[in-house]
């Protein structure tokens, strides 16, 4: 008997964790037309042409399973697929995605209440970032008004995302898995669409389900970034550091770049150690247009390393890795 409750609880986990494993979660498949339904909020929408849909990774989708999700699915001359907060609707070998033969709804109780189809604009976008703030001042860079392009969150309550023509990515695990052109289909679609509403924190979590988890660096990296391009005195960099330290703060770091003669200067100061009474401190010089640069020992410390300065058309990167 003992033996008996023993397989029947290891039969009753195993089906329970099986139950939680990912899965392709394709919810219709025709010839040429394939729904995904990778969350209750989510849907993939695919038109393969040529009858070849595509299952690698993509730049946008680097996710091909996910967790199991409640759908109803109605089969007919229209296809029907509901989850809780959306209902898409398909004429059934009707070809291409058009605005005549598919359309998007909300469901009850999300807001705000939208009626999608393909070529609709949203209104509200939320808008996406910048490189650089250098020049902003409000809406204005260096006094010219400059649109920010459109972003993944939009008050409209929903978001379209179009992976037809995005690379791939080959599969090759063994040697690398690595970028290759998407083969070019004429008229084929690949499509993302997001229903959230107002609840945006729900849409980036959906979003993580196919783009991937976005990793964030470690708390205690976090500190301030100090950049004016300044010619400083020792005097005025220990002043600044001295300010800092009040912050209490396991990392500062500070650089400038500036111009002295014909070479340029990239000085840095961090702490090591996460204490902020030692700060090391080194200077990269290079002439222009490119050198190997040196580490010099300063305030009794010594990078080890040596770093490349490339300088081109005024643009300057630097690449340094510490012991």
């Amino acid at each position: 008997m003992k033996n008996f409750y023993l397989f029947f609880l290891i039969t009753f986990f195993s089906i329970s964790l099986g139950a939680q494993e990912k899965s392709n979660n394709v919810a219709y498949e025709d010839t040429n037309v394939r729904f995904t339904v990778i969350s209750d909020g989510t849907i993939r929408m695919e038109y393969a042409p040529d009858g070849k849909f595509i299952n690698q990774h993509s730049f946008l989708a680097v996710e091909r399973n996910y967790p199991a999700v409640k759908f109803k699915l109605k089969k007919g001359a229209w296809i029907e697929l509901s989850t809780s907060k959306m209902k898409l609707r398909y004429k059934k070998n009707s070809g291409a995605f058009t605005a005549e033969n598919l359309q998007i709804s909300s469901m009850k109780g999300l807001t705000p209440a939208f009626v999608w189809k393909p070529g609709m604009k949203q209104q509200y976008n939320l808008k996406g970032t910048t490189r650089t703030l250098d020049g902003w001042d409000g809406d204005k860079c260096w006094g010219h008004k400059a649109d920010l392009e459109d972003g993944l969150l939009a008050k409209d309550g929903w978001t379209c995302l179009d992976d037809s023509n995005n690379f791939l990515f080959d599969g090759d695990a063994d040697n690398w898995n690595w970028v290759k052109t998407r083969e070019h289909v004429e008229g084929a679609q690949d499509w993302y669409f997001m229903a959230y509403g107002h609840d945006y924190k729900a849409a980036l979590k959906d979003y993580t389900l196919f783009a991937g988890k976005m990793p964030l660096p470690p708390r205690y990296a976090f500190g301030y970034w100090w950049s004016r391009y300044w010619l400083y005195s020792d005097k005025e960099f220990r002043n600044l550091i001295d300010f800092c330290s009040l912050l209490n703060k396991d990392y500062f770091i500070l650089s400038s770049l500036y111009k002295d003669a014909e070479k340029y200067i990239l000085l840095v100061e961090f702490p090591i150690e996460m204490d902020n009474s030692k700060i090391i401190t080194f200077m990269i010089t290079a002439e222009e247009y490119g050198a190997e640069c040196s580490n010099q020992r300063l305030e009794g410390y010594y990078l080890s390393e040596h770093a490349k300065l490339l300088i081109k058309d005024k643009a300057v990167e630097t690449l340094y890795r510490m012991n």
